[in-house]
């Protein structure tokens, strides 16, 4: 699968780090992604054309490798939550929560 980035028309952005930007934002909206990146994490990364700083910099999941390479800060938490399981268990939310705010 090649994924090509979906920029908008007259969009200005840095293509390199709106390809990263739009693969961290993927991980949640395409069925399937995160799984095929817990199989072939690099596979992905070719799919997106990630150059080999960027693989290096989301390998390791460090936001100030990430905010050098210009990922927005949201980004680099929402890809923190996916690779690194110590942030995961930190960050949680309760499930009762979240069963109250369906109610809205």
């Amino acid at each position: 699968m090649t994924k090509k980035p979906r920029m908008p028309g007259g969009c200005t952005e840095d293509t390199a780090v709106y390809r990263v930007q739009q693969m961290i934002e993927d991980v949640h909206h395409v069925p399937g992604l995160k799984e095929r990146m817990a199989q072939d994490l690099e596979a992905v990364f070719s799919d997106y054309g990630l150059s080999e700083d960027q693989k290096a910099a989301l390998r390791e999941g460090a936001p100030p490798n990430m905010l050098a390479l210009g990922v927005h800060p949201i980004l680099c938490m929402q890809w923190s939550l996916v690779v690194n399981e110590q942030v995961r268990n930190h960050v949680t939310v309760d499930q009762l929560y979240l069963r109250e705010m369906e109610a809205f």
